[in-house]
């Protein structure tokens, strides 16, 4: 266990303990005003038993298997003549995975940066093999699906910033070359509330929901921006415009004592459910959690943490210490020694560079 992952598992052990009446939730906001250091409070277990059960749908009977372990089998309406000119799925496919290795490639041959995803999640032996160009056998991704997840998530982000006029900033850039990283955060309302949009499954929904309390990375993904924007802050703003996704941060003072993350329910995949029963009684305990049987929004809240009242050191430091080791590592042109603390040889699914990687 590395001394990072050591105080994420500890980060809401030490977060919300007694004081329970202070977590409140009404409207789809998961309020932490006041928040307690300790315990989180959490939600009264709801009995499955109470909850109307969904037979699974019959599948349809023979469907042919596919002769190619490597094609999908998919319905097609039948007696359609063969020159006839339809949308084939599986050359579909074929052309995603194409597409999706193409961009892997030109993006990692440009990308000599760190993110702050990178910094809350990542190996850091993945980081800097990505940073010093590391060889990679195959640029396609693992879970080709991902990638309209990731078209979902980017509209999802772009709606809610569109549509609203809460914001004083969106989308804004932080790039900082002297210590390899670049990285955009979401919005912040005012100087101080800095905010994430962030899309998720039924199932990591209904965990937030229940534990008022965010995904672990997703919290290091914003104290890496707080890090960033109070101390980095004027390298960020002297950058060209034209090496920049979006504008720089423009106000000449961050500080960041409020977080808020906006989640949004949006879609069913990988093994999140087996049956589509599952995922209709999951939504109809999501709406008992949150009190709104007849909310139409039910799939959007909103969960704020006051920072005035953790430790923030403790939650910061790990973040410097990581971003300095991967600087160190790649000023010596060389990749992290294997008994660093900040590698993570369990979560290589998706890297492209688990087939020539030293650490598994």
């Amino acid at each position: 266990m590395t001394e990072m992952s050591s105080v994420f598992d500890g980060l809401f052990n030490s977060f919300y303990q007694d004081n329970n009446e202070n977590i409140t939730s009404s409207n789809n906001t998961l309020s932490s005003e006041n928040i307690p250091t300790n315990n989180i409070s959490k939600s009264e277990n709801i009995p499955i038993d109470t909850i109307s059960k969904i037979e699974t749908i019959v599948p349809i009977n023979n469907i042919p298997e596919s002769k190619d372990k490597n094609e999908f089998t998919f319905l097609e309406t039948p007696n359609i003549p063969k020159e006839q000119n339809i949308f084939n799925i599986n050359s579909f496919v074929s052309e995603l995975r194409e597409n999706d290795a193409k961009k892997n490639k030109e993006y990692s041959l440009k990308n000599t940066n760190m993110s702050a995803y990178d910094i809350a999640s990542g190996c850091i032996g993945k980081i800097v093999m990505k940073i010093l160009n590391h060889p990679v056998e195959d640029y396609g991704s693992s879970w080709l699906p991902v990638l309209m997840r990731g078209y979902i998530g980017n509209s999802i982000h772009d709606f809610i910033q569109s549509e609203s006029n809460q914001f004083t900033e969106t989308e804004r850039s932080l790039k900082i070359p002297s210590i390899h990283f670049s990285g955009r955060f979401d919005a912040i309302i005012g100087n101080n509330n800095l905010i994430e949009i962030k899309s998720c499954t039924y199932a990591d929904y209904k965990k937030i929901i229940k534990n008022h309390q965010p995904r672990l990375n997703d919290f290091y993904q914003l104290m890496t921006y707080k890090y960033i924007l109070e101390n980095y802050l004027e390298e960020a703003q002297r950058q060209p415009r034209e090496t920049l996704r979006s504008d720089p941060p423009k106000q000449r003072e961050y500080n960041i004592d409020t977080i808020q993350f906006i989640f949004v329910c949006h879609q069913i995949f990988a093994a999140d459910y087996d049956t589509m029963g599952q995922a209709i009684n999951d939504v109809k305990l999501i709406k008992q959690m949150l009190g709104s049987k007849h909310n139409q929004f039910y799939f959007i809240t909103s969960l704020v943490i006051d920072l005035t009242k953790l430790e923030i050191d403790q939650y910061i430091n790990p973040i410097k210490q990581k971003i300095e080791r991967i600087n160190h590592y790649v000023s010596l042109n060389k990749l992290p020694d294997k008994d660093d603390e900040f590698i993570n040889n369990k979560d290589c699914f998706f890297c492209l560079y688990k087939r020539n990687c030293p650490y598994r």
